[in-house]
């Protein structure tokens, strides 16, 4: 029968892992040939630190040492050495309870005051709180400052460069062209979406439609609106490509509409890699179309990369994992669900 591992076994099978026994001496033991001891204490290893600082804790409050925490060095140099860490950390505790010394030698409780005034928040990036100290101290930033967050899909900050998201600028600050007059751009949406909208459904263009008139009636926009201005460029584009004849004589006559639409590319292409610098649902659907675009001109590798970056786009912002998307409205769920599933097909 298997001797079975018992609780309390002798000092040298502890030690050594062994199967023990209640016979004293063990049989281990003795065939051996060495004396077999109870063992008295825990004779495994501790996890308390073996520090000068742990071992001087434990003197100052009257505790002793471990037996198998002990150092080979005499009492005498282990007690110089506890004094001298005792010592040490009073001089310490003395030096960090005494406030900070200004140049002048007044206390700095206002500059602690200050730095306290700048709370960090659980959702800032690193960036956006940057963002804050330097307001604080009234750092002069520029005009043209855009959102730096680190995070996705979050508002923008409360201070400083909300201001400048709100404000409205010329569509061409913002993307380097001014859009066609309203009557061409209704042409180019309804050609759009007569021609392609039917089988590739990457867009809810009713949704598209109305954020993208005020601005054309206007002319001003939004830093904050950049890319949905970037995905009515190539929308735009993919539009005059694909206009018939019959509709730009009534609709567009006179209209330069094959150079605009080359300016139109050319922004949108120019504009590509800074967009993935503030990547939302309006540029996945505009890299998706940038793609596309290169399709039908046969450009294959050039559309195969940008393929390949929509869909790492897409599951960067989470439009994947749609149980995670929040309480949102039924048109934007929508808009969402179209991009998604327009690149997953697209990504087979």
């Amino acid at each position: 029968m298997e001797t079975k591992r018992i609780r309390h076994a002798c000092g040298r099978c502890r030690r050594q892992k062994l199967r023990c026994d209640n016979q004293r001496p063990c049989p281990l033991c003795v065939r051996a040939n060495v004396e077999c001891t109870e063992a008295t204490e825990r004779t495994w290893r501790s996890n308390r630190p073996n520090s000068a600082v742990y071992r001087a804790r434990r003197a100052a409050q009257g505790q002793p040492e471990p037996d198998d925490r002990r150092s080979p060095i005499d009492g005498q140099a282990r007690a110089r050495r506890h004094s001298n860490v005792v010592v040490a950390q009073g001089t310490a505790a003395s030096t960090s309870n005494s406030p900070p010394q200004s140049a002048t030698g007044s206390p700095a409780n206002h500059v602690e005051h200050e730095d306290t005034a700048v709370s960090p928040d659980r959702s800032a990036s690193a960036l956006r709180l940057v963002g804050k100290i330097f307001q604080k101290y009234h750092v002069a930033t520029s005009r043209q400052a855009r959102e730096i967050d680190a995070i996705p899909s979050l508002d923008s900050p409360e201070d400083g460069s909300a201001s400048v998201q709100s404000e409205l600028v010329p569509v061409a600050d913002l993307i380097g062209i001014s859009l066609p007059p309203r009557e061409v751009v209704d042409a180019l949406l309804d050609s759009y979406r007569d021609s392609v909208q039917w089988y590739i459904g990457v867009l809810h263009e009713p949704f598209l439609r109305e954020r993208l008139l005020p601005i054309v009636e206007t002319g001003l926009a939004s830093p904050r609106q950049r890319p949905v201005l970037l995905l009515a460029l190539i929308v735009l584009a993919i539009g005059a490509r694909f206009i018939s004849d019959e509709a730009r004589e009534q609709r567009c006559p006179g209209f330069p509409l094959a150079e605009v639409a080359s300016n139109m590319v050319a922004a949108a292409e120019r504009w590509y890699l800074p967009s993935m610098d503030f990547i939302t649902v309006d540029i996945v659907a505009y890299s998706y179309l940038l793609a596309t675009y290169y399709l039908w001109n046969r450009q294959t590798r050039a559309a195969f990369i940008t393929t390949g970056t929509t869909i790492r786009a897409a599951q960067f912002i989470g439009l994947n994992q749609e149980t995670q998307w929040g309480n949102i409205s039924a048109v934007e769920k929508e808009a969402r669900r179209r991009v998604w599933w327009s690149v997953f097909i697209g990504a087979g």
